[in-house]
């Protein structure tokens, strides 16, 4: 399935690219903007990718797929955030006050991918980015508002405190990570402890409901037997 779907997105981008290139050489009037065409060459694989898992039928184990697709659909936005903010309101520098985007473009690709999947280890990255494209929105709104001579002192400021808070919660991970598990336990036991016990229990409960099945069988045929005996008297007498 991931082969076809490679294989289908790069096909189509070759082709478009091809249609337009030919066009643009022969075609005098036609006038191509490259700054709204390119970002499309992120946008349409990665659509391209989200149809191909949403059309799955083994979606837990295509789940990796959104990966790729959320970080291409995501940045192609953000890509025409900026083109647009430039070209049609005249933002000056909006490329450099957008620089948040990209982290949090990949944050909420892990995000996305981590609903369809359900696994916590998508968690970890989506936190990270998201936490640091945070960091470089408080620090670009700050120069942005400020401006002035102010600039130079905040950016002095801002980003060397962004890695300091980077490389703390690099080490303090373990922590935090043993937090998260804490909170997400249920009356002390985690999702698989607790589907362990109810394993256990539903053995138990067979187990008990066979041995109680087993002692009626045995009551049966105790039971049983001294008819048995009577009926066996009745056909020796019968028999003389």
């Amino acid at each position: 399935m991931k082969d076809n779907i490679g294989r289908i997105v790069w096909g189509i981008v070759l082709i478009l690219v091809g249609i337009v290139w030919l066009v643009s050489n022969f075609v005098p009037d036609f006038e191509i903007n490259w700054n709204y065409i390119w970002p499309l060459f992120l946008l349409v694989p990665g659509l391209i990718m989200w149809a191909g898992f949403l059309l799955t039928r083994k979606k837990k184990e295509d789940v990796g797929m959104l990966i790729p697709a959320n970080i291409l659909t995501f940045l192609a936005l953000t890509f025409y955030v900026n083109i647009i903010g430039n070209d049609v309101f005249h933002i000056d520098g909006i490329w450099a006050f957008t620089g948040f985007m990209y982290p949090l473009s990949i944050a909420l690709a892990f995000f996305i991918t981590w609903i369809f999947a359900r696994e916590f280890g998508f968690l970890i990255p989506a936190f990270i980015l998201g936490v640091i494209s945070l960091l470089i929105f408080c620090a670009t709104s700050s120069v942005a508002l400020i401006g002035g001579e102010a600039t130079g002192q905040i950016s002095a400021l801002a980003w060397p405190t962004i890695i300091i808070c980077l490389g703390t919660f690099i080490l303090l991970s373990p922590i935090w990570a043993t937090a998260m598990r804490k909170r997400t336990r249920w009356m002390g036991k985690s999702e698989d402890e607790w589907e362990k016990w109810g394993d256990n229990l539903g053995k138990q409960i067979e187990n008990s409901v066979e041995g109680l099945f087993g002692e009626k069988k045995q009551e049966e045929k105790k039971e049983q037997k001294p008819g048995d005996i009577q009926e066996a008297e009745l056909i020796d007498e019968v028999s003389e």
